[in-house]
């Protein structure tokens, strides 16, 4: 169970991250 949420924590940052960069 903990590591499905750390999974879905990172999938989650990575998709902010992609979504920061493209805006920038």
């Amino acid at each position: 169970m903990k590591n499905w949420i750390l999974s879905s924590r990172l999938q989650l940052l990575v998709v902010v991250l992609f979504h920061t960069s493209t805006n920038l």
